[in-house]
């Protein structure tokens, strides 16, 4: 699920994983072995505390998902055997996700993210990297300072 692209293969996997694994979803099995009364109450006040900056972050993640095309380079290297492509069918081939299966509001297609439980989107920071041209910030340091 890292690497692929694949819309179709993405979701197959993801679902068939769900229906074997036992629980329903990731939260359902993290929540299993803890004991404390005020668990869910401490997470749900924690919850809205984070909800806005989440909010803005899925929009980014949702928007760039939309989107997203692949460079020709990957086209020409997956249709080596293909001698000749039009306009229209490289055009189409950019075209990884698009509008048709990211919408412009609600939830990303948990398949999508490359990871089995969706709880990480580090599999796709080559598609929503903010400043893809510009040097990636180091603030361990900075961070381990405080």
């Amino acid at each position: 699920m890292k690497k692929s692209r694949n819309y179709d293969e993405l979701r197959h996997v993801w679902e068939e994983w769900r229906l074997s694994s036992g629980f329903d979803n990731m939260g359902e099995m993290w929540l299993y072995p803890y004991e404390s009364l005020t668990f869910k109450s401490d997470m749900k006040r924690l919850w809205l505390q984070l909800k806005p900056l989440y909010e803005q972050l899925h929009a980014y993640v949702r928007r760039r998902l939309r989107e997203v095309r692949v460079s020709e380079a990957y086209v020409r290297r997956r249709l080596k055997e293909v001698r000749v492509i039009d306009a229209y069918v490289r055009r189409r081939l950019k075209e990884v996700y698009g509008q048709d299966k990211v919408s412009r509001r609600g939830a990303i297609p948990a398949h999508l993210l490359g990871n089995m439980w969706a709880q990480s989107w580090s599999n796709i920071y080559d598609i929503v990297q903010p400043y893809p041209n510009k040097p990636s910030l180091d603030v361990t340091q900075f961070m381990q300072a405080q």
